[in-house]
């Protein structure tokens, strides 16, 4: 694995990482880090983002072109996870991601509903709508910054380029009903937590927490990273967010106190994170091909 591109937990012990060398490694964690994969999957480009879904066990990458050669696949990969074998079963056909002829490693955005088999993913294009294995319709016919699923699985915030507002959208299967939620939040990453708020990240480095259950939702600021949010993840008891800038600055705080609770600043690009099913623990993954796997009682993050 040249660089890792990604991380999803897919059981509370495993963790599949995307590598620039086109390549899915399966890892297994127990009380110590483990130093080599235990199962490798060849990809026909390396995965541009990489996300899991608990409840149907469906595992959904992106794919960028092939390094070296001209031009992106344009291709979603999905995979079933059997917690039986431990295995992953390639569910064919690929489908046609949005975004035809961006250059190669072009940014890919994509948001997994925890619950169904829902996705949607973007280029530089309209966001697209999936349920698995079809395509349902473009989101909202402009082109998003920023996408995430509530851990309903029901309901998606996103944030259009064009403007400052993030908007949310219920009912994806049937009629779409979109509200505009927040009018002035130029947010460039966005987290849902179960209690009804949403995380934002700026392009000023801001992270916020928005009360949605108010009827006119007010901010709390969290802190700020160096640069331009990136990504942010919140943990499945919804106590904590983490993050990562374009600096490639990460940090993660208390979402009930606001405290930071650790942070550091890697010393080459990041590039994806997820929290473990048991919420104490953060995968990083690095560029230079070191996942980080952090226990979140201490800021010492710890290489595989």
């Amino acid at each position: 694995m040249l660089g890792a591109l990604g991380v999803a937990f897919v059981d509370e012990k495993t963790l599949i990482s995307a590598g620039s060398d086109q390549t899915l490694l399966q890892w297994t964690f127990g009380g110590a880090a483990p130093r080599d994969a235990e199962a490798k999957l060849d990809l026909v480009g390396p995965a541009e983002e990489l996300a899991y879904s608990p409840r149907p066990h469906l595992l959904v990458a992106t794919l960028g072109g092939p390094i070296g050669q001209p031009g992106p696949t344009g291709q979603i990969a999905c995979w079933k996870w059997d917690r039986q074998t431990r295995t992953l079963a390639k569910i064919e056909p690929l489908l046609t991601a949005p975004g035809e002829g961006m250059p190669d490693h072009a940014l890919f955005g994509l948001a997994v509903s925890p619950s169904e088999s829902l996705f949607v993913a973007f280029r530089n294009s309209p966001a697209k709508v999936y349920d698995l294995p079809r395509q349902l319709f473009d989101l909202d016919g402009s082109q998003m910054e920023a996408l995430a699923f509530a851990p309903d699985g029901q309901t998606l915030f996103g944030r259009r380029v064009s403007d400052k507002c993030v908007s949310q959208w219920r009912n994806l299967r049937a009629k779409p009903e979109k509200t505009d939620i927040l009018s002035e939040c130029p947010a460039t990453a966005l987290a849902a937590t179960p209690d009804k708020k949403l995380v934002t990240g700026g392009p000023d480095g801001l992270v916020q927490v928005w009360d949605l259950a108010k009827p006119d939702p007010m901010s709390a600021m969290l802190g700020r990273l160096g640069t331009a949010v990136a990504r942010l993840t919140v943990a499945p008891d919804g106590k904590t967010a983490a993050g990562f800038d374009r600096g490639s600055r990460v940090a993660w705080w208390d979402l009930s106190t606001g405290e930071k609770l650790g942070g550091y600043d890697s010393p080459g690009p990041v590039y994806g994170l997820t929290f473990a099913p048991d919420s104490r623990h953060l995968a990083v993954a690095h560029g230079n091909g070191a996942i980080y796997m952090i226990r979140l009682s201490g800021s010492h993050p710890k290489s595989p």
